[in-house]
């Protein structure tokens, strides 16, 4: 977990990928941060509030805390290899960070261009590489949002 109110950023969750575990194993990660994300306990009062929001201080949106994944090969993985591990994780977390769709009904194909995702249950998951973290730092262009139409192409 990290945060810096006065640098502006919210609570984050960070995973370090040091590409020493399967793509399977990474991914699985995921679904138990969006459990923990969605545990939401009674306090004394009867009302409900997720369990992270009573550990982290309150962020300026809504929804689960975003999730920043900082891949570090080293010399364990090419460039080629890096990329497609990124590919593989981002579709195999899918579910987590893409939201849900709900059509307006009608028939007739309405329902594909009417509607809304709705992402309060999604988790926002970012994807950086170490190299250009401390190449360029954390304010720069160094990541990429899963569901932004990017795959992990740049180097």
């Amino acid at each position: 977990m990290l945060q810096a109110p006065e640098a502006g950023l919210p609570v984050s969750f960070v995973e370090v990928d040091n590409c020493t575990e399967s793509a399977d194993v990474l991914a699985a990660k995921f679904e138990k941060y969006l459990r923990y994300f969605r545990l939401k306990p009674k306090n004394s009062l009867g009302s409900e509030s997720p369990v992270w929001r009573t550990q982290y201080p309150s962020t300026s949106r809504e929804g689960h805390p975003p999730v920043a994944v900082v891949f570090n090969p080293g010399a364990r993985t090419g460039p080629q290899a890096l990329k497609s591990r990124m590919n593989t994780v981002m579709e195999l977390t899918r579910l987590v960070w893409s939201g849900s769709y709900h059509g307006a009904g009608g028939g007739c194909g309405a329902e594909e261009r009417d509607g809304y995702y709705d992402y309060a249950d999604a988790i926002p998951l970012l994807f950086t590489t170490l190299d250009r973290l401390q190449t360029s730092g954390p304010r720069t262009a160094v990541w990429w949002r899963c569901g932004h139409g990017v795959n992990m192409t740049r180097s």
